[in-house]
């Protein structure tokens, strides 16, 4: 028994505490000290001895009073065939108060039953994710394992860029179990393609090759591909999901494991993880083949060594107007291909100033099903638009594949407003028949370029009733006139196919109920006229 000092502290010196304890390892090759088995007895005439905290670790692990994990005490220290011979012991000791102290001492670790065999200390395991071509770096490992006469334990490694993860001294004759998992950058290799291959295989026109393709398809886990999957994906694209909430980034299936039915993984369950019971040491690699979901082309990176593809494609233009808005003016804004061409998806980010214009809707009457989930605003002044379809589409500088509406929030210029992003955002590019990706571009066109509309100033103006509009088409187009007051509620809306030459459009009173300042405009083909009515 001791006595702490008037300072409160004492130290012990190993001579304090069990001297020349020898122990044999285990039929495992391990064994498990507490380290109450190496105090002899200690008190303080203060602390009850049965609130006398001790600790034990080998020594140069770490510094201050062992803790585990979870932050309590380490209680027990771990012998394996490894250190057979004399070993020394940090062993630590605190008080009712915290005050701690600590001293070395030893213990000899002996194999006299042969349990380790010759040059044996545990065996080493070897673990690799590999896709279908390529190593899969930044793999966590979890080795998780249980023998008898120990506590459990659990390894950590991450895969190097070949892949590998390496676990060194694994007790022999353990239950272990081998897990791999990889949760970051989940866009990784997802594109709007992924999208149409998706709904090509969904429709049975091109059905995935792979079982893992299958798998990587299946954005929301439920063991099958629908719709419901290309939703998810389209909303992690949009930025509307930081993470697919039902999955994770990569999903692993063991190498050795034979898909009974190649054409459907999903009937069975497959293996993602390892199990083994009363591991001998052998075998002692293990490989898992990965997948990164919702990438069904095999294009996402998956290390640091995998080589990019270059940009080789000369790039496709959509263009917008160069047109001039008032504050508070809402508008239409058609966006064109700048040549003919087929597509079965694109994809695009684009920033503009929120403090200068806002997008209240995108519409297409050119892309089958684009509707309100094919856009997103996810932060604000970033749009982010997807659209994928399993059968190509045409579109030609003629025909407006979008229309955008907006609200110019002051007088603007178009092309001051929209810029391309500063922070990476959707690769900005469009597929064809081949699955090709030509990349996109945007620019815009002077608004008289290609000129087809030409509108004269409202007569009578100021009015006490309705207005006249003198137009002049210069080829045979669809017209659209819209009136809007002044906080953009729109007020009439009239839509005229017209030949070419000169027309009369008569706005009538009842568009302007009220006294008060309005706004019109009007479309036909690229040329936009705008400008005010006033109602007194």
């Amino acid at each position: 028994s001791v006595n702490l000092m008037p300072t409160g502290l004492i130290s012990l010196w190993a001579s304090n505490f069990v001297g020349n304890l020898s122990v044999n390892l285990m039929p495992t090759g391990l064994i498990s000290l507490w380290a109450s088995n190496f105090v002899q007895s200690a008190s303080d005439n203060i602390t009850p001895s049965n609130q006398l905290v001790f600790a034990v670790r080998l020594p140069g692990m770490d510094s201050g009073f062992p803790l585990d994990d979870q932050g309590n005490p380490q209680g027990y220290v771990t012998f394996n065939c490894c250190h057979v011979g004399t070993r020394a012991v940090e062993l630590w000791v605190r008080d009712q108060n915290g005050l701690v102290s600590s001293c070395n001492t030893y213990i000899i670790i002996q194999d006299n039953f042969s349990n380790c065999g010759s040059d044996f200390c545990g065996g080493n395991i070897i673990a690799r994710a590999k896709s279908e071509s390529d190593g899969i770096e930044d793999v966590l490992f979890q080795l998780d394992g249980m023998v008898n006469y120990a506590p459990p334990f659990s390894y950590y490694d991450y895969s190097d860029s070949g892949g590998y993860g390496q676990f060194f001294y694994v007790p022999i004759n353990s239950n272990l179990v081998l897990t791999p998992s990889r949760i970051d950058n989940p866009l990784n290799g997802v594109s709007t393609y992924d999208l149409v291959l998706i709904s090509k295989h969904i429709l049975a026109i091109d059905p995935l090759s792979s079982p893992f393709k299958m798998i990587a398809a299946d954005a929301n886990k439920s063991g099958s591909i629908t719709s419901f999957d290309i939703l998810e994906l389209r909303k992690l694209i949009l930025g509307i999901y930081d993470t697919l909430p039902n999955n994770t980034s990569w999903r692993f299936v063991a190498k050795d494991f034979q898909f009974p039915n190649a054409q459907n993984p999903f009937q069975t369950v497959f293996p993602e993880k390892v199990l083994l019971q009363d591991w001998t040491g052998i075998p002692n690699d293990f490989e898992f083949t990965g997948l990164k979901v919702g990438d069904v082309n095999n294009s996402a990176i998956p290390n640091c060594l995998a080589p990019t593809l270059a940009e080789t494609r000369a790039p496709s233009f959509l263009t917008l107007p160069e047109i001039e808005l008032q504050a508070n003016q809402i508008l239409n804004i058609p966006v064109y291909a700048s040549e003919n061409a087929a597509w079965s998806g694109l994809q695009f980010s684009l920033d503009f100033d929120p403090e200068m214009l806002e997008i209240e809707a995108i519409e297409s009457t050119v892309f089958q099903d684009f509707d309100q989930n094919n856009w997103a605003q996810p932060n604000p002044g970033r749009l982010n638009l997807s659209w994928s379809a399993a059968s190509t589409t045409s579109v030609s500088p003629e025909l407006a594949m979008f229309q955008w509406r907006v609200k110019a929030r002051r007088d603007l210029k178009l092309s001051s407003v929209f810029k391309l992003p500063e922070v990476p955002g959707l690769r900005p590019e469009a597929y064809d028949t081949e699955g090709l990706a030509t990349p996109l571009q945007f620019v815009f066109t002077e608004k008289d370029l290609n000129e087809t509309l030409k509108i004269f100033a409202p007569q009578p103006n100021p009015t006490h009733a309705g207005v006249v509009l003198h137009l002049q088409l210069f080829q045979a187009e669809k017209l659209q006139v819209e009136v809007r007051d002044i906080t953009g509620k729109l007020c009439w809306i009239k839509e005229l196919n017209l030949e070419k030459g000169n027309h009369t459009l008569e706005v009538p009173a009842a568009a302007m109920d009220h006294p008060g300042v309005y706004l019109w405009s009007s479309q036909a083909g690229k040329s936009f006229e705008s400008g005010k009515i006033i109602k007194i």
